[in-house]
């Protein structure tokens, strides 16, 4: 991998891990509040941390998302990374390499 793509890489895993900690550390169940949306109906907002503006049903979910960010695609993206800093292919599982089918 050149140079860029190394950089690339690396940025993105250190901002995946930045975003989906800050929206994880955003737990809090006590500070949500309600407001009445343009059809009139009641809606009960989250009102903590990055899902502040979330409605209470939205905001667990989108911290779900977080958690599985950390706990499972950064993992993947890193071990990947690995894999082909290292010049394996470890998806190729048909038999062919790519120079074969140029």
């Amino acid at each position: 991998m050149s140079k860029r793509n190394d950089w690339l890489a690396i940025m993105t895993i250190v901002l995946m891990m930045v975003t989906s900690v800050t929206g994880i550390l955003s737990w809090n169940l006590s500070c949500s509040y309600e407001i009445t949306n343009l059809y009139g109906q009641t809606v009960k907002m989250y009102g903590y941390g990055i899902y502040s503006y979330d409605t209470y049903f939205q905001a667990p979910i989108s911290i779900g998302t977080d958690i599985c960010i950390l706990f499972f695609v950064v993992p993947i993206f890193v071990y990947t990374y690995i894999i082909l800093q290292g010049g394996k292919y470890m998806f190729n599982t048909s038999g062919y390499n790519l120079s074969d089918i140029a």
